[in-house]
């Protein structure tokens, strides 16, 4: 009797030695790991400069949730894109502009954006490890190449589904936003985002300049582009978010 009194007890205090242990971890976890609100301060997490905060505005496009880093990036995960609203009319006119950039370049749309992205910053090369050649062989070269065709392929798709309400077209942008985090290691800078929106926009107005729909297309396409990058910056904050949580 006395032998299953000593085993209870023994049994008991263990017990409570586990759920001492327990609560003490929990206490220090709770006290050595940041709040969500204050996750973006911890030291794993970039500075609000490297969020991209106070970016300049491009000649068409701005980076507002960028530039709000510190209070986004927090709760990416509850960010929602802006819509992207396009009456009829509007969805007509911009796919039409996309068929017509899509002939005029010989279906390489994502191709020509990157020549005249090189041609405004050359510099621009190095993130692709081809600062080494000519425009014309860094497009061709196959590491390059791929990036171009899954640009392309992103726009072709937001084209596809742009009047499809059952399917979420930001999905993809999301997610190439954020695989755009990884390349900060390479020296990316989410600020070259406007520079894509320049560019994309000025072939719009390019290939329009004679439409007598012109001023309609190009407002369905400003409105556009702009779902586009701020689906891209939602991406990105989540990569930054995620990367703060694992360290």
């Amino acid at each position: 009797m006395n032998l299953i009194l000593s085993m209870e007890k023994n049994q008991h205090e263990k017990k409570m030695h586990t759920e001492k242990k327990k609560k003490e971890k929990e206490k220090e976890k709770s006290t050595t790991r940041p709040p969500p609100s204050q996750l973006c301060q911890s030291k794993h997490c970039l500075t609000s400069e490297q969020l991209g905060r106070n970016i300049p505005a491009g000649k068409y496009f701005e980076l507002s949730r960028l530039n709000n880093a510190e209070n986004e990036c927090c709760s990416a995960d509850e960010q929602k894109p802006i819509s992207l609203v396009l009456n009829p009319k509007e969805v007509i006119l911009t796919r039409n502009v996309w068929a017509a950039l899509k002939e005029k370049h010989q279906h390489l749309v994502g191709m020509e954006i990157f020549r005249q992205i090189f041609n405004r910053r050359p510099d621009l090369k190095s993130l692709f490890g081809v600062s080494a050649l000519d425009t014309e062989m860094a497009l061709n070269s196959t590491r390059l190449h791929r990036h171009t065709m899954i640009f392309q392929d992103v726009i072709d798709i937001l084209m596809v589904n742009i009047s499809n309400v059952d399917v979420n077209i930001a999905d993809s942008l999301i997610d190439l936003g954020a695989q755009h985090w990884v390349l900060t290691k390479r020296g990316f800078d989410p600020a070259y985002w406007l520079i894509f929106g320049d560019v994309l926009f000025d072939l719009v107005e390019n290939v329009t300049r004679k439409l007598p729909s012109r001023k309609r297309s190009t407002n369905a396409w400003r409105k556009t582009i702009a779902f586009m990058l701020d689906c891209m910056q939602i991406g990105y904050l989540k990569g930054v978010q995620c990367y703060a949580v694992e360290q």
